[in-house]
C-alpha cells in the first residue's frame, strides 16, 4: 500500500499527489497530505470530499482565489481585457 497522499491531481492525466501522507480523509479514507486536507463540518476531509460537501455549485471556487475573475486587467489569449471605465 502506498504511504503517499492518494488525493488525485490533474484532469487529463490524473495521478496521485504522492507527498507524504499524515492522516486519512474521515469520509473516503484516502491517505492525504497536509496540503490536501481541510476542516469541514467538524471533520478533516480531503479536498475532493470537501468539494462534494460544499453548498457552492462552482466547486473550483472552493480551492482557488479569484477563480472565474475576468475583470479589468485580466488577460485572455494574450490580449488585455478592458472592462468598463
Amino acid at each position: 500500500m502506498s504511504q503517499g497522499c492518494q488525493v488525485g491531481l490533474g484532469f487529463l492525466l490524473p495521478r496521485e499527489c504522492g507527498m507524504p501522507a499524515g492522516t486519512h480523509c474521515e469520509l473516503c479514507g484516502k491517505l492525504a497530505c497536509e496540503m490536501h486536507l481541510t476542516p469541514q463540518e467538524d471533520q478533516m476531509v480531503c479536498t475532493g470530499c470537501a468539494g462534494m460537501l460544499s453548498d457552492d455549485s462552482d466547486e473550483a471556487s472552493t480551492y482557488y482565489d479569484d477563480y472565474g475573475y475576468y475583470g479589468r486587467g485580466a488577460s485572455w489569449g494574450g490580449r488585455l481585457l478592458e472592462g468598463p471605465a
